[in-house]
């Protein structure tokens, strides 16, 4: 099993005797049947780059069913990158975990230790990371690159949520 899933998998328990407690249930089974529709924000990734990865679980947003049987997450956004892409400071992104994408996808990408929001372009032999934002230049790997430094996806950008 995957460190992550394990990981979520726990702090979701704890989540749910949290919730359990604070509402007085004393039978877990209530309160598992309603928060299977939420997915944790599990901290923030940068629009823009040289931002260390950390995970920081901020808060539990509710989904959708078809939403909620994933092994998803949401990332909240600093910078400005991304904002022809329509994805601003602040936002949310809702990150579906896998570790390829099309060419042209909006990806959540680490590099070394560093995470980023990028449309993520594969041409020829290089991966090209390129922000939304023309203040921004795009990054050029090649596959050795890839390897060496390394650069992985960590999901792909499925929706945007931008609260007011």
């Amino acid at each position: 099993m995957h460190l992550k899933l394990i990981i979520f998998i726990n702090i979701k328990a704890i989540f749910l005797n949290n919730v359990a407690n604070v509402l007085g249930i004393t039978n877990i089974n209530e309160v598992l049947e309603e928060s299977e529709n939420y997915k944790p924000i599990l901290g923030t990734t940068r629009a823009g780059y040289d931002m260390y990865a950390e995970q920081d679980i901020q808060g539990y947003i509710k989904v959708t069913n078809e939403d909620s049987k994933n092994d998803d997450y949401f990332l909240r956004v600093e910078g400005d990158s991304m904002e022809g892409s329509h994805i601003y400071d602040g936002d949310l992104i809702y990150v579906q975990q896998c570790d390829s994408v099309p060419s042209g996808s909006i990806a959540v990408v680490l590099i070394g230790d560093e995470a980023t929001v990028k449309k993520v372009i594969y041409k020829n032999d290089l991966m090209i990371l390129e922000a939304s934002n023309p203040k921004y230049e795009s990054k050029y790997f090649t596959s050795k690159e890839v390897d060496e430094l390394p650069i992985r996806i960590l999901g792909r950008v499925k929706f945007v949520r931008t609260d007011f």
